[in-house]
């Protein structure tokens, strides 16, 4: 099984990749990708965020949907997406990350992303985390 972290910025690759992919993997919905998940009706692991990109019909269908949820204060140290993570390697140690939507979108985000393996928390997974979208797919090794 592979960890599919979705994120808010899906480019229409990352859509229709996630629509073709089996139900047997885990999915867990970051901020508004958690919501995307429910809508598309994959089901949800998972979700984490501040969820500060949902309206409150919205957040009250994925709190209702997904399986476990992991809201954040909005002021925080942590992305929506590093603590995702984290929150994935601790639930599927065993497992392979693959974030959608994390390498679009806002240029802090994205960097921020990017340097996830270099802290010391994901070192020790780095090369179980990849990111995809329609233009690149990156690993670390």
């Amino acid at each position: 099984m592979t960890v599919f972290l979705v994120a808010g910025h899906l480019d229409d690759f990352s859509k229709n990749y996630l629509k073709s992919l089996s139900k047997h993997n885990i999915f867990v919905g970051i901020d508004y990708g958690a919501y995307f998940l429910v809508k598309e009706k994959i089901p949800v692991s998972l979700a984490v965020g501040d969820f500060d990109s949902l309206s409150d019909t919205e957040k009250k269908l994925v709190k209702e949907t997904a399986q476990k949820v992991k809201s954040l204060p909005k002021e925080k140290d942590d992305t929506d997406t590093q603590a995702a993570l984290e929150l994935a390697i601790s639930f599927y140690p065993e497992e392979n990350y693959v974030i959608l939507g994390g390498i679009g979108g806002r240029l802090d985000h994205f960097l921020a992303n990017l340097y996830l393996p270099l802290e010391k928390r994901f070192s020790p997974y780095a090369e179980k985390i990849s990111f995809r979208n329609r233009q690149n797919a990156v690993s670390f090794y």
